[in-house]
């Protein structure tokens, strides 16, 4: 999060980086993870 999201990132107010942050956050769960290679929304859905 720190070299993905928060760096080289504008923000105009905290609710205009909650929005950035949310819409990173459902990208970045919606691709498959590094080491385990399974996406981690269809992860989530299985563990439930």
């Amino acid at each position: 999060m720190k070299r993905d999201f928060l760096l080289g990132s504008a923000f105009t107010s905290l609710a205009d980086m909650n929005l950035q942050l949310r819409r990173w956050c459902d990208r970045v769960n919606a691709e498959p993870h590094g080491i385990t290679h399974e996406i981690p929304f269809e992860r989530l859905q299985q563990e439930n």
